[in-house]
């Protein structure tokens, strides 16, 4: 199991495995073990078997008690396992080996230098490993306060959006009113997924190379309102979207890049105009009607679709202009 910066999506279990592992090693403590850290252990053990909700901290601050109680064998054995969770970023410390010639008070005064050498090297180790497992459990907290909040508001903008494009459809009679609703709910759907799969991934930017450090989880969870702004962009970019869609724009900016048969038939402000003649009802379901909505999702979640689009169509304009 490696412990990077990544968020853990199971910390409950993860903490259960460190427990357990801890409570492995009480049992095999010898027995002339230091009575303070007998006493640590002992009710380290009791909150274990009452099930007590056990902070990460009691847990690390146990692990590294326990540490100076292991035999050599324990330390080695310990050192094996924290090398290979990458985390051995210092050199292990290695084994002495010894000629015929050498005392056993000699031999027993260079083990006790090496314990002390590995000792040192495992509390560094496990110091560092202890870090990147908090980092992780930082990120995983953020992540979850960004769900939750981001989550709320989207519902609440959804409702009215949704309940206000139906009192103006029926009130005033503005057909293809609830559709276009629909059309920009979407677009707010799709940018909140955008946003929370690249905090999942431990990716902020939109560039998959650029690494989300712990100070830019904690901006994206106390800054929500910014981050908000990205899910109301995600609608406006979706209505844009279908805009060019009905208008035949998209597939002259883009150089036919996409095919006429994935592009929905659908008026979006009359909800009508379709190939065969239907009218209002066909907008009620039916493929057309499927392709509108993931249209309309895949311009609220990828994000930079129609700024380029945009951004394009302007380039053409001023070339114009300027001739």
């Amino acid at each position: 199991m490696m412990f990077n910066s990544k968020p853990i999506m199971r910390s409950a279990t993860i903490k259960q495995l460190c427990i357990d592992l801890l409570i492995a090693e009480i049992g095999n403590l010898p027995r002339d073990t230091d009575a303070r850290v007998l006493e640590d252990c002992e009710a380290f053990t009791h909150a274990v078997h009452d099930k007590q909700d056990l902070r990460w901290r009691q847990i690390f601050q146990m692990e590294q008690n326990l540490l100076s109680a292991l035999t050599l064998d324990q330390l080695e054995l310990r050192a094996q396992m924290l090398s290979g969770l990458g985390v051995n970023q210092l050199a292990i410390p290695a084994r002495p080996s010894f000629s015929a010639e050498v005392t056993p008070a000699q031999r027993e005064q260079v083990m006790a230098g090496y314990k002390v050498k590995l000792l040192a090297w495992s509390r560094e180790m496990t110091r560092e490993r202890q870090w990147r497992l908090s980092k992780s459990l930082m990120q995983q907290r953020w992540i979850r306060a960004v769900r939750i909040s981001l989550g709320a508001r989207l519902a609440c903008s959804l409702s009215v959006l949704l309940t206000l494009g139906t009192i103006v459809q029926h009130a005033w009679g503005c057909v293809g009113t609830v559709m276009t609703c629909w059309v920009v709910a979407l677009g707010m759907v799709g940018a909140y997924a955008s946003v929370l799969r690249r905090a999942q991934q431990g990716k902020l930017a939109a560039d998959a190379t650029s690494p989300l450090h712990i100070g830019e989880m904690a901006e994206l969870a106390y800054a929500r309102d910014s981050v908000f702004t990205s899910v109301v962009l995600g609608g406006i970019f979706s209505l844009i979207g279908m805009l060019f869609l009905n208008s035949g724009l998209l597939n002259t900016l883009l150089g036919q890049k996409v095919i006429d048969s994935l592009l929905p038939c659908i008026d979006l402000l009359s909800c009508s105009g379709l190939p065969d003649g239907q009218s209002t009802a066909a907008c009620k379901g039916g493929n057309q009607l499927a392709r509108l909505g993931v249209w309309s999702f895949l311009f609220g979640f990828t994000e930079t679709l129609v700024p380029d689009v945009l951004d394009k169509l302007s380039g053409q304009l001023k070339t114009k202009l300027a001739k």
